[in-house]
């Protein structure tokens, strides 16, 4: 055996190269990693909860046909609660429109004690009515100021024109009057002026 024969069976023969292309390479290598993510996968949805396993196994049953049922239905639920909103705002807008005239009489009540409460308790307020009634009707001739009982006694001894006590007005009714015009400035007056205002017809009352 020369050295030539002698030195070839040592060295090793030269390894062909690899007809698998370069691009293909990583991917075998990398495939245990991938085949490792799925199997971590799969055992963390083994390790859920039963319902939740349900649920999951539920979303992968429905198809895109189901979906789209689905879908159609909501749409269909959610024509059905706008019109159930329209319905309850008309039914409010009845309601509101029935009560309308109970709470105009109510307002109207409320404001009549209001002002009662106030002008026997601060007789100034009919003396101020007084003094609008004079004002209105100016130096027109002889001025009579005819007034409630009640508002006589709230009234100083003298005045500036001529009172007279009229047992036939309501307690808290004064009338300025003179040979050619009559104002009513009691608080019967100041009421109805707020019942015509809010539209209350206080006629007879």
């Amino acid at each position: 055996m020369d050295a030539t024969q002698r030195i070839s069976w040592i060295a090793p023969a030269p390894r062909e190269q690899s007809s698998v292309p370069s691009w293909i390479a990583p991917a075998l290598v990398e495939a245990p990693r991938d085949e490792a993510a799925d199997l971590a996968r799969l055992h963390e949805v083994q390790s859920l909860p039963p319902a939740a396993v349900a649920v999951v196994e539920m979303r992968e049953q429905i198809d895109a046909k189901d979906l789209e049922a689905m879908r159609a239905r909501i749409a269909s639920l959610e024509e059905s609660l706008r019109d159930r909103v329209a319905d309850l705002a008309g039914v409010r807008e009845r309601i509101l429109a029935d009560a309308a005239p109970e709470v105009a009489r109510l307002a109207v009540a409320i404001a009549e004690r209001v002002v009662g409460a106030s002008a026997r308790e601060h007789p100034e307020i009919v003396r101020s009515w007084i003094a609008e009634g004079l004002a209105t009707l100016g130096a027109k001739g002889a001025v009579i100021v005819r007034v409630s009982p009640a508002i006589a006694s709230m009234l100083p001894a003298e005045t500036a024109a001529r009172v007279e006590v009229d047992a036939a007005l309501r307690e808290l009714d004064c009338v300025v009057e003179s040979d050619v015009s009559r104002v009513e400035v009691g608080a019967r007056t100041r009421v109805d002026a707020i019942a015509e205002h809010i539209g209350v017809d206080r006629e007879g009352a």
